[in-house]
């Protein structure tokens, strides 16, 4: 290590300009890195949702669904409703505009519109349409919300926030107003590194990609000082400054090591999710800490002795924190503490058992106040059963919490009688309306003008009555549009049809037969159908959950062949049927994992126990807080703030024990600790106010409830393990000082 010490400082100049060429080249590769905002891509290989994904993605290109926002006026007048609708049609980037309800509630009348946008979510297209909408109807009071279910960007300014309040906690706890500055350019420069390297997983999530940086800078800050308080101490001795950092790098390079191989064996734990995301978000942190620390220990001296003059002429008195009546008390009441410990440990674990996890989030949505948000179920059967399929369609489709299905035989190839087919010809020739909405892509430059006149039921009657006459089947009560359309093309030149329809009959079968065939491959393919279930219930709920075992157990009687479900509450439901058996897996491997590596660094299984008993104290505090705070703590933020803690903060432990049995060997009990707390408050006080305020300070920003939760979720968790290990760990180490200090 002396001579690699030697080499990083004495060839700083070349190391930093090195890190700093690869920082630029690493910042322009992070723009090419793929964000990925479809989570079933990291459904496991077993499950059915994903099994059906990959079929659907084989025989029907996937399912794009449209981008679409939703308008709601409030009392908006009748007469006004039409040309409302033309106004928005009028706007760019709007393809198709469809009114899709109309509710009076408490003396308000309010009006919805469904606008489908001919561009993606988050385009500049996107966003100038939702900017748009408002200042074209200055007269109204309205309400505008994208369907895009991915949640929006961190905005800039909540990076901003959380970026200045650690620049206070530096300011306020470092010996110099220069030094945070050194700091968060090294970290910087990691975070960078981080962004650009993940282009060699070929992509990442998008949760992964907005909190991944935050995340890293507080979950390795603590090495920058380290690094920096050591060489504070190896220059009171040494004139050389050089020499100085070299020993200093020896010396830090210990701690810095061991507190970054707990924190990246914690996040790595995240790998044995089943739900792929896990290893998305373990990979990209591990490796952010881990260049973190590369950065820490070459780029961070070179920086040190360039900039030591600086730091130097901005030297401040630290804040010094009096622990003296602390390590009394502690010393005192350890058995006390003890006891306490034990009574929060297992109270703690218990109400933990006793909170619900979700497995969905949602935005703030005032339109879902006033017009229930549909719930879309897909279900993918094999051709074979479109019978059976079509009897569970129409036994669906009268239930009370379904709003419409949508399969091959309910539309295109139900059999109508005259009044209901020419209905629905209006409606799906017209841009309004459920197949308006649903035709209006597959119909864009066919003019079907001047055929409307033609459409009514009188016309429609003789038809039906015609292809009866013509196919020699006496009277026909139902037929299916294929049929219909089928007719109109073959009996064209009979003088019959044309005295009927006109002349262009034929002319507007062929259009119609151009629409037919592009809807049955987005309903029928090679050997799959698609059922399109829409419903008001929620993507969570026991209500939800009936539905979908019901459902299955239809599918089950009903079906001959393979049958797929997709969608957010299929998702939802597999994840919760195998979420405690994988909570219970995280939790032994990144409690033993890290129990391991304690053990081999204080040769004690007791402080190993102890360490551990803290942190995971720390999770189940985390955990029943959010109770008590009134939501359901989301799946993902629970098994990533077991791996964060369990990697993170038991490094604040794994410090006070070090000073502590250093100075056991030659002071007793209450001057050890009174030594220990002495040594060891500032760094754990920095780190600590870092993870707490940092991830606290994203936990604020509403455009990703996700993030949020989780960001919020670690700044808890973080806080109650912290109070543990500065109020309670001192007295536990005292009480157990025989088993502890074992020589």
């Amino acid at each position: 290590m002396e001579k690699l010490a030697g080499k990083i400082v004495r060839k700083r100049h070349i190391v930093l300009a090195v890190f700093l060429i690869m920082s630029v080249i690493s910042g322009i590769l992070s723009f090419l890195v793929p964000i990925n905002t479809d989570m079933t891509k990291y459904l496991p290989d077993d499950s059915s949702m994903k099994q059906g994904t990959d079929l659907l993605s084989k025989e029907f290109g996937g399912l794009s669904m449209p981008a679409t926002l939703r308008v709601m006026f409030e009392n908006l007048p009748e007469e006004a409703e039409t040309s409302v609708r033309e106004r928005l049609s009028a706007l760019p980037s709007a393809a198709t505009v469809v009114k899709t309800g109309r509710k009076t509630e408490n003396g308000r009348s309010y009006t919805l519109y469904t606008i489908t946008m001919n561009c993606d979510y988050r385009t500049k297209e996107a966003l100038a349409l939702e900017s748009a909408i408002p200042r074209t109807f200055p007269e109204y009071q309205l309400t505008v919300r994208n369907d895009d279910k991915n949640g929006m960007e961190i905005p800039l300014f909540v990076y901003g926030i959380a970026l200045a309040v650690l620049l206070t906690v530096l300011l306020l706890l470092c010996s110099s107003f220069f030094e945070p500055l050194v700091f968060l350019f090294t970290i910087g420069v990691a975070i960078l590194l981080n962004m650009g390297t993940n282009l060699l997983l070929g992509s990442v999530s998008a949760t992964t990609h907005s909190m991944s940086a935050i995340l890293q800078l507080v979950l390795s800050m603590d090495y920058s000082i380290i690094l920096m308080n050591r060489f504070r101490q190896e220059k009171t001795g040494e004139k050389d400054l050089t020499r100085a950092m070299e020993n200093a790098l020896i010396k830090a390079f210990p701690s810095i090591a061991s507190s970054g191989f707990t924190t990246i064996v914690g996040l790595t734990m995240l790998v044995f999710m089943r739900f792929r995301i896990g290893m998305d978000i373990g990979l990209v942190l591990a490796k952010g800490v881990f260049l973190s620390m590369l950065c820490c220990v070459t780029m961070l001296p070179a920086l040190i002795l360039m900039c030591h003059k600086l730091i130097e002429r901005t030297e401040k008195k630290p804040l010094r924190i009096k622990t003296g009546a602390l390590a009394r008390f502690s010393y005192r009441a350890r058995y006390a503490l003890a006891a306490v410990f034990v009574v929060l440990f297992f109270g703690s674990w218990y109400l933990s058992t006793l909170a619900e996890v979700s497995f969905s989030l949602n935005q703030e949505d005032p339109i879902v106040e006033i017009f229930q948000e549909e719930n879309q179920i897909v279900l993918l059967y094999e051709n074979q059963d479109e019978e059976a399929a079509a009897a569970i369609a129409r036994e669906t489709e009268d239930l009370p919490d379904v709003n419409a299905v949508m399969t091959w035989s309910t539309t295109l190839g139900k059999k109508m009688g005259p009044d209901e087919m020419t209905s629905y010809l209006e409606e799906m020739l017209s841009d309004s309306g459920t197949y308006g909405a649903m035709f209006g892509d597959l119909m864009e430059g066919l003019d079907f003008s001047r055929f409307q006149n033609q459409l009514n039921e009188n016309t429609m009657r003789s038809l039906y009555s015609l292809y009866g006459l013509l196919g020699g089947e006496g009277a026909v009560d139902t037929l299916s549009l294929e049929q219909l359309i089928s007719f109109l093309k073959n009996a064209a030149s009979n003088p019959l049809l044309a005295s009927l329809m006109g002349e262009d009959a034929a002319d507007m079968a062929g259009r119609l037969d151009l629409v037919l065939e592009a809807a049955r491959a987005q309903l029928v393919g090679p050997s799959h159908s698609l059922m399109m279930i829409s419903t008001f219930l929620p993507v969570e709920s026991e209500e939800t959950s009936a539905f979908i075992t019901s459902l299955q157990a239809k599918l089950s009687s009903s079906m001959t062949g393979q049958t797929y479900l997709i969608g957010n509450s299929i998702m939802s439901q597999e994840m919760k049927q195998s979420f405690s058996r994988e909570l219970l897996t995280i939790t032994l491997l990144s409690a033993a994992a890290i129990f391991i590596v304690v053990f081999i660094s204080f040769r004690s299984a007791a402080v190993a126990t102890i360490l551990i008993s803290l942190v995971q104290c720390g999770v189940f505090m985390a955990i029943f807080t959010a109770e008590l705070l009134g939501y359901h703590m989301h799946y993902l933020a629970v098994l990533i703030v077991q791996c964060v803690l369990m990697g993170a903060t038991v490094d604040y432990g794994i410090l006070f024990t070090n000073y502590y049995r250093e100075n056991r060997r030659v002071r007793g009990i209450p001057q050890a600790l009174e030594v220990a707390y002495d040594q060891s408050i500032h760094t754990i006080l920095t780190s600590s106010l870092f993870m707490i305020l940092g991830t606290g300070a994203i936990a604020l920003s509403p455009a990703d409830p996700t993030i949020a939760q989780i960001c919020q979720s670690i700044s808890i968790g973080a806080t109650a393990a912290s109070l543990l290990v500065i109020f309670v760990l001192p007295g536990l180490l005292a009480a157990l000082d025989r088993f502890v200090n074992r020589r």
